[in-house]
């Protein structure tokens, strides 16, 4: 008795594959048949279906291409380090430091006023200046100097 019924048939492919003849036999039976008929009336009401939807055009939402981006972030930060997550969240600032760094040494570099050699640059102390001044003329620097350490031995022994 089952291979009389369409049931098979219709489970086999859809109504719109069937041939003809074979489309005919299937309606020639539902009409005899009430559980071949709701089997054919779904198969048939599936098919509009199927067939209306895929008429439809689908729009994702707006925030469709952000959830799906916040998504891929979210699965790519899962699978990397620490390191290149931190390095990535910190790239800009590590690049605006390295920058004032350069600033700051090139601004130094041009601001700063030339050394004296060691040529240039007087072996005495600040008070050298004040006491050649006061000096006599005819004094040499030599002499100078020795007034001054004879001066600074208080005790007379050269200590």
């Amino acid at each position: 008795m089952r291979d009389d019924h369409i049931v098979d048939l219709l489970d086999g492919a859809p109504l719109e594959r069937l041939g003809a003849d074979e489309r005919e036999r299937v309606e020639a039976h539902a009409l005899e048949c009430a559980a071949c008929r709701r089997a054919y009336d779904a198969a048939r009401l599936g098919s509009e279906l199927v067939m209306a939807r895929a008429r439809e055009s689908v729009e994702p939402s707006p925030f469709f291409q952000t959830r799906v981006m916040a998504a891929l972030r979210e699965r790519r930060d899962a699978e990397e380090g620490g390191l290149a997550r931190m390095w990535r969240a910190a790239w800009a600032f590590v690049a605006a430091m390295a920058m004032s760094v350069a600033l700051l040494a090139g601004s130094a570099y041009l601001t700063a006023e030339p050394q004296e050699t060691v040529a240039d640059a007087t072996p005495y102390s600040a008070d050298w200046g004040y006491v050649a001044d006061s000096a006599p003329s005819d004094i040499s620097d030599d002499q100078l100097v020795a007034i001054l350490y004879d001066s600074e031995d208080l005790d007379g022994q050269g200590r």
